[in-house]
């Protein structure tokens, strides 16, 4: 609302994290995961409410990746067409 718009769908929220997605979608609490960070519980939140429509996305296809990480010509290129850059 604060810019501008009314958004009516779930927000895609793509992650390439396989770990933190499926602790997301399926809400089991185990030893490991007693010492979540309150971020992740918002977003399971979000999730439920239906604002937020979270996706595992492999690394290899996450097209932020390439502003964000060093990567060979081909890979680059890849991301470059991706975002639509010339």
């Amino acid at each position: 609302m604060e810019l501008g718009y009314e958004v009516s769908d779930p927000i895609p929220l793509h992650g390439d994290n396989k770990g933190t997605v499926d602790l997301v979608l399926n809400p089991v609490t185990r030893r490991r995961s007693k010492h979540i960070p309150i971020k992740h519980h918002t977003i399971r939140e979000y999730v439920e409410e239906g604002l937020i429509d979270l996706i595992r996305t492999p690394t290899n296809e996450m097209l932020a990746d390439g502003l964000t990480k060093p990567h060979a010509h081909v890979q680059l290129s890849n991301f470059v067409t991706g975002l639509g850059l010339t």
